[in-house]
């Protein structure tokens, strides 16, 4: 899929899911508002001397930074933050040098690696999904920062960037979903398990 349909597809899918079935108005309100902002200026390009930004680029990592800041433990989810944005950096930099980034799909697996990676060092959905947008969004400037150093130029928060940030938004809210269904279906059997056990104990009695 070429860069910027998995954006555009995913962003309104998740409009609409947050605007007709999100219940907390507060929350709803916002995060509607800030995925319309960034469809609205996905187009609007800003250079700042040899560098050149997507303005969406600059509405998620303000409220990225915003919303870090809030989240507890701050100073933990900072480092977790700083190693994503490396890991991230250093994801792309190998696609860019070796030859198995023309044969592997990046895109799919950047996504998965660094689920992987939030999964590893956060622990709920807003945390690793705060601290992966944190990561990347500086992951991006830092990857542009070194290729600009060789004399390549690289729009920072380009459509490719959104694609990633969209499907990972999309590949961490199904793994929070698959585990709350795995601990429901795990509850279910306890108490479907410990039913048959009461009523012996009764009979017995």
């Amino acid at each position: 899929m070429s860069n910027g349909l998995i954006f555009y597809w995913l962003a309104w899918i998740l409009w609409i899911i947050i605007t007709f079935f999100m219940e907390s108005v507060k929350q709803r309100t916002f995060l509607a508002s800030w995925i319309m902002v960034l469809i609205l200026l996905s187009n609007t390009y800003i250079t700042i001397g040899e560098f050149s930004f997507s303005a969406s680029y600059f509405v998620l990592l303000a409220v990225a930074i915003c919303l870090h800041a809030r989240i507890s433990r701050t100073m933990h989810h900072v480092f977790i933050s700083f190693t994503i944005m490396i890991g991230y950096t250093g994801m792309f930099i190998w696609g860019f040098s070796t030859p198995l980034g023309h044969f592997l799909p990046q895109l799919e697996v950047t996504v998965c690696l660094l689920v992987l990676l939030a999964t590893l060092l956060a622990k709920g959905f807003w945390n690793k999904l705060i601290t992966c947008l944190t990561g990347i969004s500086g992951g991006e400037w830092l990857y542009s920062f070194i290729l600009n150093g060789y004399s390549f130029q690289d729009i920072i928060g380009d459509m490719r960037f959104f694609d990633i940030v969209f499907l990972l938004t999309a590949a961490l809210a199904l793994q929070d979903l698959l585990l709350k269904l795995k601990l429901k279906f795990k509850i279910m059997v306890y108490n479907a398990s410990s039913k048959p056990k009461s009523l012996l104990k009764k009979k017995a009695q």
